[in-house]
């Protein structure tokens, strides 16, 4: 598996795979291959017929030289792909340094190939490797898979797979879910698969956090994992040990206040520390207002001024890991050393001011202006920055939830994000290797925090403090860095594909939530306000679930906050299960997945219809849909949303209700009677008596045939038969949530009195309704819009008014060659009309010679009409008035509305986070001009990428 990429900083901790006695791969039918050499059986592999030793020699023969001769439609030479293992060379081991040989060969045949023929051929790859993977899967599913040496083998099988995904097919997004150690759509209910254990062993004796291997398990694929295995991890200056960790909680960051103590820059650092002005800060924080705090220095000395946020402040908010050192829970004070290091990194941001048009010269006539305008509102002063430890108090608890309930506003409002985390901060990244960064945000230590998961998903843009330079991994300029162009070499385009997903997780991770408020341009590609709150509801669910805090009730906070609520109202609630409850009541609809969670739920050994109800953001992975209807006393789900679901939910009706306090059960199908394990998640001392009720009833998720599956056990209350009028739903029932369940095909194990059930799928369609409670005044919760940045229509203006800038100036110009006639049509003013014409179709195609095309038209004309010894027509006057209105005054006078209208929309946006706010007139207003800025901005951009795109890819670009 050499062949994969090794990271920048890497060290050796590679996996060695033996090399069998292969068997040569014929070039006949791929699937056939084990028939063909005895090794199958009844029409699949005869994995009881045969040792370990043999079906790891069937695989390594056909699924890793067999797939790549498929491939490449000619025999493969086992002998490049040698190596020996030690000195002795008394074992041989793979190298698959050769791949990059072949590949590079198959590529230059293909390029001799039409436009039609690549493609065929492109689609002929992926079958091949669809067929591969398959059979993979086959083995991964069967027990002796996990005596070695096949789980190696079957590593450098995915790992293959994965390249040859990543080199020959362009729509290698759609099966990189398959090829994960983890099953990303149900974790936790599967354990890794026998190639996943190797890798996770590996990088558990490497020092990765269990915790975090929990979760890239689920989202990175096996050549990822592998890139990332030989990275060589930061150095932790604070020595922290995961050795305590788990798959469900990271300790190795949690904060022990009491002891907790702020790090100086260095450790032989004695410098003082310098305290904020905290009665200006509680000031500001008690009428709502964000404080913002600056470094000022003076004679040497350092001290800290802290100044209210206004609707055009521009200011960046620091993102850190509270114990690497640069938090106090006893006063709010830095050391000098940390202040000054702060200061040069802010000092050192590029574009620290907001760029009205974030990097476009669409506007080009606009430039001139723009630039005078940031001129005039320029300061002097330090840059302004937002830092928890500095902003808000720590010992008036009051004021303090309230400078906690206003972080979304902090972070959404804020130019910019810097991340600090201690060890990427010590690194060294050459602008010839920024992309090189991606592989080590994966073990970071702020990537795996609840508080900095809102801190990064929230603001417009984001950047990543190393030793030398603050890098923005998701500027567009970044990925541009990391292109794959399909003309480089095979091993250039892995290394660039590996980047590109690893920047693709990273953005799945902080970026993908629709949460954050955006910046002018980046805001046309966003589409939040069509989002549904189910998967809003999920995918907030499903980041804060991979984070671990300190304290569980931070958790609720941020639930709230990336779910637009109002923090102040939903944290002043006594429960957790009733923040929850306000939250889930509050929304149309919800993920059916919440009747799968495992995690902690409300009173769950009693009897009461909310025993689905979580008390934590926490525990299985939702799926977005398909989603249960909130209606005021129940959730409802029906079988017509699932009808083109190959996973279900299928709603699957016991012969006879369970036994009470059943943990397990034998289910028999009556369709196939095939025999499954059904463990249900329910408390040792549960009060629920299933004999209480009609039936009992299982909603199940995933392969049921095959005995993978999650679900949910519902008792039935009451049970009809349809269709009602003209609704063709055929059965009806209403039930109550008993616990989630876990269905697989294990039953080896269980103990001879595990009680058995017949059950059958419901053939016809169905509808169930799920009684939920009830509590006064808790539904109906108002949210906040997903409202833009605060700039959310300047583009929209621009955009408008462009015509004008064409053709009014245009129009005056063809009426006066008109009035002038063709006879007294001179070279000069032909000239001018062509300079002019020139000048304003710059405005589309922007290039430096627009300003000095339009003075010398303008010098032309004149000089034209005093040659003529003619007199300036009113016609004329009027065309220079206007020329030279249009030109210097429209721009500026809009970058003045805007600037207006930007602190208007950021007084009602500053408004919604409030303990009293209630959605009025004026904020729908504001709301209604975002939705047809980016309605009508995503149009125009839409047309603008696919016309780039298709053209990028008739250039070879992928």
């Amino acid at each position: 598996m050499n062949h994969v990429p090794k990271p920048l900083y890497a060290v050796d901790s590679s996996i060695d795979v033996p090399l069998l006695d292969v068997i040569p791969y014929d070039l006949l039918e791929f699937s056939s291959f084990p028939h063909r050499h005895g090794f199958a059986k009844d029409g699949t592999i005869d994995f009881e017929g045969h040792t370990e030793e043999d079906l790891a020699k069937l695989l390594q023969s056909w699924l890793y030289f067999g797939l790549l001769g498929e491939l490449t439609r000619g025999l493969v030479d086992i002998s490049l792909f040698s190596r020996p293992f030690d000195e002795a060379e008394t074992q041989v081991v793979l190298n698959s340094h050769a791949l990059e040989t072949i590949l590079d060969a198959r590529q230059a045949s293909l390029d001799s190939l039409s436009k039609d023929g690549r493609k065929e051929a492109s689609k002929i790859a992926l079958e091949c490797i669809k067929n591969g993977l398959h059979w993979s899967e086959v083995f991964d599913n069967h027990p002796k898979s996990n005596r070695e040496p096949i789980p190696t083998i079957l590593l450098s099988v995915k790992v293959l797979i994965t390249t040859l995904l990543y080199l020959t097919c362009k729509d290698w997004e759609s099966l990189e879910g398959r090829l994960c150690p983890l099953d990303p759509t149900y974790p936790g209910n599967d354990p890794p698969s026998p190639a996943g254990k190797v890798l996770i062993r590996k990088m558990q004796e490497a020092g990765w956090c269990r915790f975090r291997l929990a979760d890239i398990c689920r989202r990175y694929n096996y050549a990822l994992l592998y890139h990332l295995l030989q990275t060589k991890l930061p150095e932790d200056p604070l020595k922290v040990s995961h050795e305590q960790c788990t798959g469900s909680d990271c300790c190795a960051y949690t904060v022990n206040e009491k002891e907790y103590v702020p790090r100086h820059v260095t450790d032989d650092c004695r410098c003082g520390h310098v305290e904020a002005p905290i009665d200006e800060v509680s000031r500001i924080i008690s009428r709502g207002r964000v404080p913002l705090a600056s470094v000022q220095r003076s004679n040497g000395q350092v001290s800290i001024r802290i100044t209210e946020a206004v609707g055009s402040t521009k200011y960046v908010t620091i993102s850190h890991v509270w114990s690497h050192g640069l938090g106090n829970p006893k006063s709010n004070a830095l050391p000098a050393c940390q202040l000054k290091r702060l200061d040069r990194y802010l000092s050192g941001l590029r574009d620290f001011g907001p760029n009205l048009f974030n990097g476009f010269s669409f506007l080009d006539p606009l430039k001139l202006p723009i630039g005078l305008y940031k001129a005039w509102r320029a300061e002097d002063a330090p840059p302004l920055f937002w830092l928890d430890t500095l902003c808000i108090p720590v010992n008036d608890k009051a004021v303090r939830r309230d400078a906690i309930c206003l972080m979304g506003m902090i972070y959404g409002g804020a130019t910019q994000v810097v991340v600090l985390d201690l060890a990427i901060q010590r690194m060294n990244f050459d602008s010839d290797n920024i992309p090189a960064v991606l592989s080590y945000l994966p073990s970071s230590a702020w990537l795996s925090r609840c508080w900095t998961l809102q801190e990064g998903s929230l603001g417009s843009r984001c950047s990543v403090q190393t030793a030398k330079r603050a890098i923005n991994p998701f500027s567009a300029k970044f990925r541009i860095d990391i292109f794959a162009y399909e003309r480089q070499s095979c091993g250039m385009q892995l290394r660039r594909r590996i980047q590109t997903s690893l920047l693709d997780r990273l953005r799945e991770s902080i970026r993908s939530l629709d949460t954050q408020p955006t910046g002018i341009i980046a805001s046309m590609f966003r589409t939040e306000f069509i989002s549904t709150d189910r998967a809003n509801f999920a995918e907030v669910w499903n980041a804060i679930s991979t984070r671990s805090a300190t304290k569980q009730y931070d958790k609720f906070a941020i639930f709230a906050s990336l779910l637009r609520f109002n923090t102040h109202f939903i944290m002043g609630l006594t429960s957790h299960a009733n923040q929850m409850r306000a939250m889930i009541y509050s929304l149309d609809d919800v993920p059916v997945s919440i009747f799968y969670n495992k995690g902690p739920r409300e009173r769950s050994n009693e009897v009461h219809k909310d025993r689905w109800l979580p008390t934590l953001p926490t525990g299985s992975h939702l799926t977005l849909t398909p989603t249960v209807k909130n209606l005021p006393k129940s959730f409802e789900i029906s079988s017509v949303q699932t009808e083109d679901k190959p996973v279900g939910p299928f709603l699957l009706e016991l012969e006879s209700p369970i036994p009470p306090n059943c943990q397990s059960l034998i289910l028999i199908s009556h369709s196939s009677s095939r025999k499954h394990h059904v463990k249900m998640h329910r408390s040792p001392d549960d009060k629920l008596d299933p004999r209480s009720y009609q039936g009992t009833c299982f909603l199940l998720e995933g392969d049921v045939a095959s005995g993978s599956a999650r679900g949910a056990c519902f008792q039935i209350t009451k049970k009809s038969f349809g269709p009602r009028s003209d609704d063709p739903v055929g059965v009806y029932i209403d039930a109550i949530y008993d616990c989630p369940l876990d269905l697989s095909s294990a039953i080896e194990t269980l103990d001879h009195d595990t009680p058995v059930r017949g059950g059958a799928i419901l053939a016809s369609t169905w509808s169930i309704n799920v009684e939920h409670g009830s509590v006064p005044n808790l539904d109906g919760i108002p949210r906040r819009f997903p409202l833009g940045n605060t700039q959310p229509s300047a583009w929209l203006l621009g955009v408008m008014f462009m015509p004008l800038l064409l053709i009014v100036p245009i129009g005056f110009q063809i009426a006066i060659l008109v009035q002038i006639g063709r006879n007294h049509i001179t070279k000069m003013i032909v000239a001018s009309a062509t300079l002019y014409l020139f000048s304003f179709a710059s405005v589309l195609f922007p290039n430096p010679l627009m300003l000095p095309c339009r003075i010398a038209a303008i010098i032309t004309f004149i000089l034209d009409q005093n040659n003529q010894q003619r007199h300036l027509s009113a016609m004329d006057a009027a065309f220079l008035a206007v020329t030279f209105f249009v030109f210097p005054v429209f721009p500026v006078l809009q970058l003045v509305l805007v600037d207006l209208w930007n602190r208007y929309t950021y007084h009602i946006w500053l408004s919604s986070f409030r303990k009293d706010f209630k959605i009025d007139w004026k904020y729908r207003v504001v709301h209604g001009v975002d939705v047809l800025n980016r309605l009508y901005l995503f149009w125009i951009i839409d047309v603008l990428v696919n016309k780039a795109d298709a053209l990028l890819k008739s250039w070879g670009f992928h």
